[in-house]
């Protein structure tokens, strides 16, 4: 097995095998499991494979989108659901803080069982499209992601760029275009929500998901000069 460090991103490596690729994150709390996710163990240091169809951003990285996470960047996160993914950028921003958005009660009660392992997420019963309900908490932050399944998805991540993105920082976005609308052919959406983001965010690179994702893509702003 042959082992890479993935540029740009801390804490993240490619685990070759023959032609077979995958990432690994340093797992920061050694021995746990989070999803049932596999581990491995490599030059004394335990990675846990992070599977592109189960996260979009692990699909985003595989498609060699250009995503950066630094160990010290503070990140807020929309749309954490149960922690699959949040568990690895838990594992990349090591030094930093990750403020994880979730709306549904079901899903973060899954999701504190994460937290209470991990000290640098603050897990937050709380609506994405009214982010001054959580203005009080949240600070200004290197990176915005994304991944939620309402209609206005260009709408809501605009406002919470606007309350706490950092002047350099990246917002990260998952355009779902069958959740905002089905019935129109999916680069349409794209088109749409792209024009959209447009009006406040410089958007530096767009990527489809597939195969791993269908109908998905991943999207990278910032704001306006």
């Amino acid at each position: 097995m042959e082992l890479e460090k993935v540029s740009n991103i801390d804490n993240l490596y490619w685990l070759t095998t023959g032609r077979r690729e995958e990432l690994g994150t340093k797992n920061k709390t050694p021995g746990r499991t989070f999803y049932g996710e596999r581990r491995t163990w490599v030059n004394g240091c335990e990675l846990r494979i992070w599977n592109p169809y189960r996260s979009k951003i692990a699909a985003a990285i595989h498609r060699r989108t250009p995503i950066s996470i630094r160990k010290t960047d503070e990140i807020l996160y929309l749309g954490a659901a149960t922690g699959t993914t949040l568990s690895h950028i838990s594992d990349i921003n090591t030094e930093g803080i990750t403020y994880a958005v979730e709306v549904s009660p079901t899903s973060a009660s899954k999701l504190l069982t994460l937290c209470e392992a991990r000290e640098n997420i603050i897990p937050m019963l709380e609506d994405a499209e009214k982010p001054r309900d959580y203005q009080g908490i949240v600070g200004e932050v290197d990176i915005i992601y994304q991944d939620i399944a309402q209609r206005n998805q260009a709408e809501i991540a605009l406002k919470n760029t606007e309350l706490f993105l950092k002047e350099k920082g990246e917002l990260i976005l998952t355009i779902k275009a069958r959740s905002i609308d089905v019935s129109s052919n999916p680069r349409d959406v794209l088109r749409r929500e792209l024009e959209r983001l447009e009006e406040r965010v410089k958007i530096s690179h767009i990527k489809s998901l597939k195969p791993y994702h269908r109908d998905h893509y991943i999207t990278i702003a910032r704001v306006k000069d």
